[in-house]
């Protein structure tokens, strides 16, 4: 039977692999090359299945799947987690309600393991007690030097999510790719929906108008930090600075929010 597939992935070759044994077995395949680009595609596009990698920048895997648990028309979708990190993290995966978690490794188990995939989402029906089948288990080991990365990162975000102000992560034409609890409180939503939004359409059109103009002048070349300035949030007083970040020639900017005459609630 044929599906309709999403292979999301920030690795090229790996894309290109993956779309190559599904196509060549009938299947429809569209590509993603992180969680953001994921997401827009998602707005029209509902597959049979989804294959993400955990780690991923703009919007990471493990985020991504659980935007596509709490999307209703998405709830039957099956959902295949493709990770190097398969030996560190089958825990962290399988609290992500994934359907099957594949390791990746040498491409004829890879091949194998994805069709097997294929052929698991005709069997299955979607229920809470289900638990992930880990697909290769046998042939993967886990490595000191990658738990030891989760790990800091495991402790990083645990800081950011346990300080008094918000911080956001913004791609360079102003989409948030990343928000801790405080940022989440403050801008009254759930991360899972502040994810992708544009990050100007939280404020009145003076805020617009003043944050349109900081990230051009970031993206047109001039990346410096600016000064804090004061915005309107649901009506309250906030504190923003906007700090340009480059990582290999691509710029991103975090922003930091700091409420003024309020303590924001933890979620």
């Amino acid at each position: 039977m044929e599906k309709q597939i999403l292979v999301v992935d920030n690795d090229r070759f790996m894309r290109e692999f993956m779309r190559d044994v599904l196509t060549e077995q009938g299947h429809e395949v569209q590509t993603a090359t992180d969680g953001l680009s994921a997401l827009e595609t998602l707005k029209e596009y509902v597959p049979d299945i989804i294959f993400v990698d955990l780690i991923m920048p703009n919007i990471s895997g493990d985020k991504l799947c659980r935007i596509i648990r709490r999307t209703p028309r998405l709830k039957d979708t099956y959902l295949a987690i493709v990770s190097a990190t398969v030996a560190e993290e089958t825990k962290d995966a399988g609290d992500l309600s994934a359907d099957i978690c594949i390791p990746k490794g040498p491409f004829d188990q890879m091949s194998s393991a994805l069709l097997d995939a294929v052929d698991h989402s005709n069997q299955r029906s979607l229920s809470s007690s289900q638990e992930m089948t880990v697909k290769g288990s046998e042939s993967i080991h886990q490595r000191r030097i990658t738990s030891e990365l989760l790990s800091v990162q495991r402790h990083l975000l645990t800081i950011l999510d346990n300080i008094g102000e918000g911080i956001l992560e913004l791609t360079i034409d102003g989409k948030i790719i990343f928000a801790n609890n405080c940022a989440v409180s403050l801008f009254g939503g759930i991360e899972v929906r502040l994810l992708g939004q544009q990050f100007t359409d939280l404020f009145d059109t003076n805020g617009q108008k003043r944050i349109e103009g900081l990230l051009g002048e970031i993206g047109s070349g001039r990346p410096e930090i600016t000064d804090p300035f004061v915005v309107q949030i649901n009506g309250e007083p906030v504190s923003l600075k906007l700090l340009p970040v480059v990582d290999n020639t691509v710029w991103s900017v975090i922003v930091i929010a700091v409420p003024l005459h309020r303590t924001v609630p933890r979620p």
